[in-house]
């Protein structure tokens, strides 16, 4: 059929009219169908708007955050802001609103809405002159219990050489030598990471210091990630929970995660309560949701494969460009995220190879080992449909310990390359926090070219088990993410450990420093202070409350060189003389929140007291307080001024009278000048 040109609002009316009258005979057939979830693809955007966008920087804060405009700058000839970034033209939105259609999800990224449509709809917005394809959203069948993240009721047992601190999280570290780059300082710290899973109960002890910045769940519309009663089936947040406490736990004695110093967003994207739950469009909302908070890294462990509608999916697909999730994957790279999957499960059954994304071309897809470094079973191989070697690295996919959700001190091993890509997300996030200038592409580079199997890769392990430590020693010599500060009677002694896979060339070592705004740099050299891998140097004595900044400089015995955290007054670190605490510039990694938080409390439900966490990324007068479903004032916990920093406070269940108040769900409100958020809670007596 000819398109119509679609013009003014009463032309428009005229020929969606004629549409339906020439569709009429597809609504007899077809009208009775239920509806089912639709990509729509629209044609183009607003020239002028882009031409606004690539002049006007406030316009451009009004598309993206701050870190992520900071974060696409790295980017070699990368544009700051794409027509990608543009809103889909609410035009379109209007004519098919026009229609009665409604979007359940937009994505500025692919320039298209997912839409419920029957039969008759879908020939209908097909022949909208502003439509270019219109392909349903592909879903996801439920893991299989026999290979994928099936949880064992087994603890693995202690060895007696392994390190108290990690406990029995130590096996999964140490294989990718993660315990090497913690030990110096680097932890993953100033470093965002977003996750897109099935939810999270940070109600859990290896959870409590996890720097949560933002939560968002995109299949009920709300902030709110854990299972809420009556609306997620009781192990919703199971699988997200487990992922997260691989990378971000942190509990001595039981579990470490791979980047536990690191911040986090969550994206709460797939719903497990049906057979067909897994849906693309959530995720593709999730990954551009996360690239406007500024990520750094993205880690995911969802897969998109075992279509059994001949309209999804098959294996040929698997090639890089074709299913929606791969493109929005590879586009996030582009804008400067690096981006982790896990390759899948399906080692073993007909399907076999990686899923979307994993076959993306920018994409690190993780497959998983034994503590041995032989393959999994389960875990997919490649190549992927245009021939590409898949997956790109391996971790360990057995027997990781993680965090049961709904138990406070609950732990077990879990199997599944959904376990090996949280890890693995975790060095990457360990080698940006050690050198902040790298793009995606270097940082995929390190990790697969220090990799086991790098000299001849196979689409069994890829370039092979991931080095951590070679990987973040790749381009030069590491230094520790926050340097320590001791006021000794020469000045102020500066502790940092410095790390090389090749050797250091000592005699570069240098610390650089300024005092005062605007003030030139001066140097002093690093010290060894007998311990291995400890550096130390003297800033000379400064008046008591002046500002100094400073940075470091290294080369290793291959001629790598490093600068950190940066050379210039805007991305050096930050010192008060007198004072001991290091922190990082504005618009830099900073030890402080990079914006206001307001954490979910834990545990929740409760029945005796909960703790809320507060992040302030300055100093500002706080109001927390506690209302019940009515919107009735219950307790004031807080109101007064607070420095920068974490914070935390309980709640026994009590109103300002000390009364304890009835069952029931109540809402914490955090308000500072400029930001207020609300949570809900539910106290049970």
């Amino acid at each position: 059929m000819e398109k119509i040109f679609i013009g003014n609002k009463m032309s428009r009316r005229i020929a969606i009219m004629f549409l339906c009258v020439m569709l009429s005979g597809t609504l007899l057939i077809s009208g009775s169908n239920p509806p089912e979830k639709y990509w729509v693809f629209f044609t183009g955007k607003d020239a002028s708007l882009l031409a606004k966008a690539t002049r006007d920087a406030s316009f451009q804060r009004t598309l993206l955050s701050e870190r992520s405009l900071k974060r696409r700058q790295k980017i070699p000839g990368g544009m700051l802001i794409h027509e990608t970034d543009l809103p889909v033209p609410v035009r379109y939105l209007e004519q098919l609103a026009e229609l009665g259609l409604k979007p359940v999800t937009l994505s500025k990224w692919l320039n298209a809405g997912s839409f419920y449509l029957t039969g008759y709809q879908v020939e209908l917005v097909r022949n909208l002159p502003f439509v270019r394809e219109v392909r349903k959203v592909a879903r996801f069948s439920a893991p299989k219990p026999v290979v994928g993240e099936q949880i064992s009721p087994l603890q693995p047992l202690l060895s007696k050489d392994m390190p108290q601190l990690y406990g029995s999280s130590y096996i999964q570290n140490k294989i990718i030598r993660t315990t090497d780059v913690h030990q110096a300082g680097i932890t993953g710290n100033g470093i965002l990471i977003g996750m897109l899973d099935s939810g999270y109960n940070l109600n859990h002890e290896a959870l409590e210091q996890a720097t949560v910045i933002a939560e968002y769940d995109f299949i009920n519309k709300d902030e709110i990630t854990s299972n809420e009663i009556g609306q997620d089936v009781f192990d919703q947040d199971n699988h997200g929970t487990a992922v997260l406490s691989a990378i971000a736990g942190y509990k001595e004695g039981r579990l470490i995660g791979s980047a536990h110093g690191a911040r986090f967003a969550l994206a709460k994207t797939e719903d497990i309560s049906g057979e067909t739950s897994i849906e693309e469009d959530y995720w593709v909302a999730g990954i551009e949701w996360l690239d406007s908070l500024g990520v750094d890294v993205v880690s995911s462990s969802l897969g998109y494969t075992d279509f059994t509608d001949v309209s999804y999916y098959t294996p040929a697909d698997m090639d890089g460009n074709t299913a929606v999730t791969t493109i929005a994957a590879d586009l996030a790279v582009e804008k400067g995220i690096v981006v982790v999957v896990s390759a899948g499960n399906d080692g073993m059954i007909s399907w076999r190879i990686v899923g979307a994304p994993a076959d993306g071309d920018n994409v690190l897809a993780v497959g998983a080992v034994y503590s041995d470094s032989n393959i999994v079973g389960f875990s997919s191989r490649g190549p992927t449909a245009d021939g590409r070697t898949k997956p790109d690295i391996v971790a360990l996919g057995f027997q990781v310990l993680s965090a049961l959700s709904g138990n406070y001190t609950g732990y077990a091993p879990q199997n599944g390359t959904s376990l090996a890509c949280p890890l693995a997300a975790g060095a990457a996030a360990l080698i940006i926090s050690a050198h902040p200038e790298l793009t995606p592409f270097q940082v995929m580079s390190a990790l697969k070219e220090t990799a086991s199997r790098s000299v001849s890769p196979d689409n069994t392990y890829g370039w092979g088990v991931i080095d951590a430590f070679s990987a973040v020693t790749y381009f030069g010599p590491a230094f520790s993410n926050i340097p320590e500060v001791e006021i000794v009677p020469e000045g102020n002694k500066i502790e940092v450990s410095v790390i090389s896979k090749s050797g250091l060339n000592s005699s570069t070592l240098r610390l650089y420093y300024a005092v005062g705004e605007g003030a030139s740099f001066t140097s002093v050299p690093l010290t060894s202070t007998g311990v291995d891998s400890k550096y130390f140097a003297i800033i000379p004595p400064v008046i008591t409350g002046e500002l100094i900044k400073f940075y470091f400089y290294g080369e290793d015995l291959n001629g790598g060189s490093t600068v950190f955290p940066g050379e210039s007054s805007e991305t050096s670190f930050e010192l008060i003389s007198g004072d001991s605490v290091v922190t990082n510039t504005p618009g830099s990694r900073r030890t402080a929140p990079d914006n206001f938080i307001l954490s979910a409390n834990y545990p929740n439900p409760f029945n005796q007291t909960t703790t809320i966490k507060v992040g302030l990324e300055k100093g500002a007068v706080l109001n927390l307080d506690i209302y019940n479903i009515a919107g009735r004032h219950v307790r004031t916990l807080h109101a007064g001024s607070l420095s920068t920093g974490m914070y935390f406070f309980i709640w026994d269940g009590t109103n300002d009278a000390g009364q304890i108040v009835a069952s029931g769900v109540y809402f914490y409100r955090m308000t500072v000048p400029g930001f207020t958020k609300t949570r809900k809670m539910v106290f049970v007596k």
